[in-house]
């Protein structure tokens, strides 16, 4: 049971933290955005976006994956795809 209320107690933080990104990005200057760019592979970045991704139950979460036959770089601001990808997402 404690592994169990441990794994739950993530998942709430880890969704916590992705609505206050959510916030704080849309409370954020874009401008200040482009100024930091990083250097990401663009599979990582999907990855991330569908772990981060609060989905309303599990079954939603199992029934998105994604299959990446090539992969590239980007340069941007890894949070701000991030939120793109969660605008797809929806």
């Amino acid at each position: 049971d404690l592994g169990s209320s441990l794994s739950l107690m993530q998942e709430e933080v880890e969704y916590s933290n992705t609505i206050i990104d959510m916030l704080l990005l849309n409370t954020r200057d874009n401008v200040a955005l482009a100024g930091h760019l990083d250097r990401f592979a663009a599979s990582d970045v999907v990855q991330e976006a569908i772990r981060r991704f609060p989905f309303n139950n599990s079954d939603e979460r199992r029934s998105v994956t994604a299959k990446i036959e090539q992969d590239f770089d980007i340069e941007a601001s890894r949070l701000l795809i991030i939120h793109v990808l969660f605008n797809l997402l929806k």
